[in-house]
C-alpha cells in the first residue's frame, strides 16, 4: 500500500531537480549543478521562444523572442537561475505564485539568491563560465 507523504522542501538547499542526471557530490556541489535536461528547456522556452525547446538553436518563428526583446546575447547567472526557480514552481503543488509558498513555507526570492550566489561566489571559476557556456550554446 502506498502512502502520501507530505515533505517539507527548504529554500535553503539545493534540490536534486538542479543536477538532471548528475548524482549529487557532497564534496562538490557543483559538479553537474544546473545540467538538468528539465531546467535547459526551461531556460530555451522562456528566453529562445518555444520551437527552441526540442531543437536548440531552432530560431523562433512568430513574435521576437524575450532574449531579442531584452537584447540578451547570452546566458548569465541570474537567466539560469530565474529558469530553475520556474521549474521549482512548477514541480510544486500550488496554485498560483507567491514569493512565499504557503502551504510549505518554501521562500522563491530566499531560493533564487542561493541559486545565483552559487555562481557568484567564484564568478571567474571553470564551473561557472562553463555552465554559463553550456547554457548559451
Amino acid at each position: 500500500m502506498l502512502k502520501a507523504v507530505q515533505l517539507k522542501a527548504s529554500s535553503k538547499v539545493l534540490p536534486a531537480f538542479l543536477y538532471g542526471d548528475t548524482p549529487y557530490n557532497p564534496n562538490n556541489i557543483c559538479d553537474g549543478l544546473f545540467k538538468s535536461d528539465l531546467i535547459a528547456r526551461v531556460y530555451r522556452r522562456i528566453f529562445t521562444g518555444p520551437g527552441s525547446v526540442l531543437e536548440p538553436g531552432k530560431p523562433s518563428r512568430g513574435r521576437q523572442s524575450n532574449s531579442k526583446k531584452n537584447h540578451l546575447t547570452q546566458a548569465t547567472p541570474r537567466t539560469i537561475a530565474y529558469a530553475a526557480m520556474q521549474v521549482r514552481f512548477m514541480l510544486s503543488s500550488s496554485e498560483h505564485w507567491e514569493v512565499i509558498e504557503p502551504s510549505h513555507n518554501f521562500n522563491y526570492q530566499e531560493f533564487y539568491l542561493k541559486l545565483v550566489k552559487v555562481f557568484e561566489s567564484d564568478p571567474g571559476s571553470e564551473w561557472a563560465i562553463e555552465t554559463v557556456q553550456w547554457y548559451t550554446a
